[in-house]
């Protein structure tokens, strides 16, 4: 009996050690793959971030005086607060939108629903430069936004709907909208509706229902999807740069400045780190509320890890 228990012991050690290998055999291409393509160009990018810059080319060197002169400059710091206003606004804005569509996406017979993904994704399928002309078109001073205004009366002249915050962010949440609302569907997917039917015979309204049983269970769908917009407006360019118009600045506008203008590859290269370590800070930051507004949600996900 000892021989055969054993026996069966070295037959699972084996089998077992073989999955593993098989396991790593065929995500050694895809780690490979992404190691060389994302892993290796962010310690290319800290590496050049602390070389110095002069007149007659880079000195390879280790200085942390492109992070001081940024971290120093009121220009600098005020572009980053504006960058970071623009990303939480767009976020909380597409949040605001997405989730009643999420909602309704989750709600809807099988056609209507593939109907309105589609109009959902249909931006995607234009290039981001031709979709961001389209809005300045539709919100410049003569624009049809403000020509349709004005011919209903509702307006005496027009409104300034470019070259400001309004016209950025409206442009950003046309693309940004639909990283919101899927994962968000992704997670009101999984919520039985029968959880809400059981509380509203318990005697709560349909509001109560959803905001202790469904919002709850939705809200990794929410965090993934604010995660998400938050990171793609952070790093966006061409719509600061389309609608924003020559006064407006965000971080990636100056990192296109430093490298292609200036040719001072080390500050973009400090300016750039830091736009990431700034989108996981933040990124970090909303993980923490989510654990701490919803800890009855969170830690089952977190067991299942």
């Amino acid at each position: 009996m000892h021989g055969v228990t054993r026996a069966l012991t070295d037959a699972l050690s084996y089998l077992l050690f073989r999955n593993r290998f098989a396991l790593a055999a065929k995500l050694a291409l895809p780690l490979a793959v992404i190691v060389a393509l994302f892993a290796a160009p962010l310690v290319f990018l800290l590496r050049v971030s602390f070389w110095e810059y002069t007149p007659t080319g880079l000195v390879p060197a280790f200085s942390a005086r492109n992070y001081v002169y940024f971290l120093s400059t009121p220009v600098y710091r005020a572009t980053m607060l504006q960058s970071i206003e623009l990303a939480l606004l767009v976020s909380l804005v597409c949040l605001v939108l997405g989730y009643p569509l999420a909602l309704i996406l989750t709600r809807v017979r099988m056609k209507y629903g593939f109907v309105l993904v589609f109009v959902l994704i249909t931006p995607l399928f234009v290039s981001v430069v031709v979709r961001t002309f389209g809005w300045l078109v539709l919100l410049e001073r003569q624009g049809l936004v403000n020509a349709a205004l004005m011919s209903l009366g509702l307006i005496d002249r027009p409104l300034v709907l470019v070259n400001n915050m309004l016209g950025v962010s409206l442009g950003l949440v046309n693309v940004a909208l639909v990283f919101m609302v899927i994962p968000i569907v992704a997670a009101l997917a999984g919520v039985p509706r029968s959880l809400n039917e059981a509380a509203q015979t318990l005697g709560a309204n349909r509001f109560s229902a959803w905001w202790y049983v469904t919002w709850p269970l939705s809200a990794p769908g929410v965090l993934a999807g604010f995660i998400l917009v938050f990171a793609i407006t952070l790093s966006a360019f061409v719509q600061p740069r389309i609608l924003g118009g020559a006064a407006f600045f965000v971080i990636p506008i100056q990192i296109w400045r430093q490298v292609s203008g200036v040719l001072n590859w080390p500050l973009g290269a400090a300016m750039g780190f830091s736009l990431l370590c700034v989108s996981f800070a933040i990124s970090y930051a909303a993980y923490s509320l989510y654990r701490y507004a919803f800890p009855d949600v969170a830690r089952p996900v977190e067991r299942q890890r």
